[in-house]
């Protein structure tokens, strides 16, 4: 292309697979392309056969920017620091800190196209970040399916899913604000309508809160706070604490609602199951409820997986005790890991199924299961529970009855849709659409896609 003609490199910083090429070795390389042809390298980071995570929610932001750092002490050419930057303010650390001379962002503008002019124009409490959930997109490819995004239902479906706008504007009544909810309420709004949010609890965002609690998912709590920011720079009112009732439909007397009322916890009809150490997840994963030092949860899908994730991380350091003792000596490197790893109960993850996680997307079960081994819990799969105990439970494998001991058990049987008010609605005669969970029980990327089409054709 000639000496006149931009060059920008991407490259690795790290293969970190076994054989693969190290960082020095990178180094080396990046040296050399930037005395020759290189006039930019853009970083990035692994392999898709790499034991260490590099696109989930568990990875923190900016986390690999130190190979561009590495990289950019040694040449002459800008370099560029990619992977899980979703936002401008860890984009203008990164510069600020002189880690870089550039950021890349890939599924950030997935999520939201419109990333850089917000950011431009100062709104940058507007945008919708990337949560890093791979929902839409490495899942998808995974499956031979085009790229689409839990964030962000009109990415992959631009030609097919305009907003229409309606021939008369109705007034529009949404029962709950979870992500199905806002998601509606949001693009009912866009097309015209006049819409309020009524919301049973005390916060938008659902079980995108419960999403959040086990260890490495905080991102489903931006996701939250990104629809709540949605909903207001739009001027919609968000009633809270307050539970839809046909007095309040009535009052409001709308042209149409849309239940979004999400779903409940499914208690099983299991001998023991309301005695006092039997706990549900849910409360468990909001601690709402006291796990005693040998916990067995009863359940080995998302839920369950997550709840045991966040149980064996009690008593493990914290991210700065381990950097404190680290960098003032105080361990060594093994010990430090052993404490950051096993924490201080005792968890089996009991599944009636021949494996664990079955409902996790595949780009991030992997790290999952790897850290269940990790931080040392037991999993028994082929398990059936005969009956809850006083002092544990009893389950069946091969044909076997076994005892567990168990301080407490934790119920993670999944859960069932939570919708009083399609009888109310259907003897009113109003015009209604049901959204997410409340419909049927699934993922937060088909909440917020049940959510638009439903906020598309009220």
């Amino acid at each position: 292309v000639g000496t006149d003609y931009p060059l920008i490199v991407r490259m690795n910083g790290n293969d970190f697979m076994p054989g693969g090429n190290t960082r020095q070795e990178l180094m080396t390389y990046a040296k050399k392309l930037s005395d020759g042809p290189a006039d930019a390298l853009c970083i990035n980071v692994g392999w898709h056969e790499a034991r260490v995570p590099q696109i989930v929610a568990q990875v923190p932001r900016g986390a690999f920017s130190y190979l561009a750092r590495g990289i950019k002490e040694i040449v002459d050419v800008p370099v560029i620091a990619s992977h899980r930057i979703n936002d401008p303010k860890t984009a203008r650390q990164l510069l600020n800190d002189n880690m870089c001379d550039m950021v890349a962002m890939g599924r950030s503008l997935i999520a939201d196209p419109m990333l850089p002019e917000k950011t431009k124009q100062g709104k940058e409490n507007e945008i919708v970040h990337c949560i890093a959930c791979a929902q839409g997109c490495f899942d998808n490819l995974f499956k031979l399916k085009h790229v689409e995004c839990l964030c962000n239902p009109l990415a992959g479906h631009e030609g097919a899913r305009g907003v229409e706008k309606p021939d008369t504007p109705k007034k529009v009544l949404v029962a709950g604000a979870g992500p199905a909810g806002m998601t509606a309420a949001l693009t009912a709004h866009a097309r015209g309508h006049e819409v309020i949010i009524y919301e049973s609890a005390s916060q938008p965002g659902g079980q995108l809160h419960l999403a959040a609690a086990p260890p490495g998912r905080e991102e489903f709590t931006q996701l939250a706070k990104d629809l709540a920011s949605q909903i207001a720079a739009n001027k919609i009112p968000l009633v809270l604490n307050t539970q839809v009732t046909q007095d309040i439909i009535e009052k409001e007397n709308p042209d149409a609602v849309i239940l979004a009322t999400g779903a409940k916890a499914l208690i099983p009809p299991i001998a023991g199951i309301d005695l006092p150490h039997v706990a549900e997840s849910w409360d468990v994963l909001m601690d709402r409820a006291e796990v005693g030092h040998k916990a067995v949860i009863l359940g080995g899908g998302a839920v369950g997986v997550e709840t045991a994730l966040f149980l064996a991380e009690k008593g493990t350091l914290s991210a700065d005790a381990v950097k404190f003792l680290l960098v003032n000596k105080a361990q060594d490197p093994d010990t430090l890991y052993e404490m950051a790893t096993k924490g201080t109960k005792q968890i089996t993850l009991v599944e009636m199924l021949d494996k664990v996680g079955k409902d996790i997307g595949k780009s991030t079960k992997w790290g999952m299961m790897q850290d269940l081994g990790r931080y040392h819990v037991r999993t028994m799969t082929q398990s059936k529970v005969i009956e809850i105990t006083p002092g544990g439970l009893n389950i069946e494998q091969d044909g076997k009855v076994m005892e567990i001991k168990a301080d407490t058990v934790v119920v993670a049987a999944g859960s069932v849709s939570y919708n009083p008010l399609e009888s109310v609605l259907k003897k009113m005669k109003l015009d209604y659409r049901v959204a997410g969970d409340a419909s049927r029980v699934a993922t937060a990327f088909d909440a917020i896609h049940d959510g638009y089409e439903a906020g598309n054709q009220v």
